[in-house]
């Protein structure tokens, strides 16, 4: 009975089941046990993560879902620095890097990589993501911060405008941790 004390047309248990969505516009991740080493804790045996990385871009709860899983998973960092260096992935590597910054995930180890990128590459959008990893980054080792400095401004001649902005922008950045 419903509130108004006449019977409903159906009860929710009778209801048809619904299909959300077909079966060839979806795509699961299986996380753990793929690999005899994986375990529930890492990502060893996370398949499907690249199959994920389209609906990356369009579809913010996959985002989330992704992130929360990077999040809580104690090797997060050294695969998503995998899939950042993996060459299949080169179209979502924005996306990859936002992934660094977003699940908090301490890249302090990786500067010199991400400095390397930071002078090797012309895409403004990679650069701005590269610029926020190493801004979250624990930078008081002067010896790292002062070579990294030195990669970045030997990339600036000949620099496009834009690209070399940011690039002076993450120079002027590391100095001002002196």
């Amino acid at each position: 009975m419903n509130t108004n004390g006449n019977k409903p047309e159906q009860d929710d248990e009778e209801l048809p089941p619904i299909r959300i969505h077909e079966t060839d516009n979806y795509i699961t991740a299986i996380i753990g046990g793929k690999s005899p080493e994986a375990g529930p804790e890492d990502l060893k045996g996370f398949s499907g993560f690249a199959k994920l990385l389209p609906a990356v871009q369009n579809d913010p709860i996959v985002k989330e879902q992704l992130l929360d899983i990077l999040k809580e998973t104690p090797d997060a960092t050294a695969f998503l620095l995998k899939e950042i260096q993996n060459p299949a992935n080169k179209t979502y590597l924005k996306e990859l890097l936002a992934m660094c910054w977003e699940a908090a995930l301490d890249m302090t180890p990786h500067l010199p990589y991400f400095t390397k990128l930071a002078a090797t590459s012309n895409d403004p959008f990679v650069l701005l993501e590269v610029e926020t990893i190493i801004q979250d980054m624990d930078l008081s080792d002067s010896i790292k911060r002062r070579a990294a400095l030195e990669v970045l401004v030997g990339s600036l001649p000949g620099r496009e405008s834009l690209p070399g902005d940011i690039v002076r922008d993450i120079v002027a950045f590391l100095e001002s941790r002196d």
